[in-house]
């Protein structure tokens, strides 16, 4: 790709990224999405949101969050 501005990548970018999430919501049932805390998953988080919007739905969405006590891996062990 050899765009003459800036805006022309983030506009391609953001054009790509609508299609992937738009073929992943096709489904008459419920769509969740699980945040993990970084950039990828919120911004499948949000394009999810704006796209299912459009048909009265939004999706159901998902994080986990360790307790500050919690010394242990958030994996269950093997013992």
């Amino acid at each position: 790709l050899d765009y003459k501005r800036d805006e022309d990548y983030v506009d391609e970018c953001m054009h790509l990224i609508e299609q992937a999430v738009r073929v992943r919501v096709r489904t008459p049932h419920p769509v969740g999405v699980e945040l993990s805390g970084g950039l990828d998953s919120s911004t499948m988080a949000a394009q999810s949101t704006r796209i299912l919007k459009t048909e009265g739905r939004l999706p159901h969405v998902f994080s986990h969050i360790k307790h500050p006590d919690d010394s242990h891996p958030q994996s269950p062990s093997q013992d």
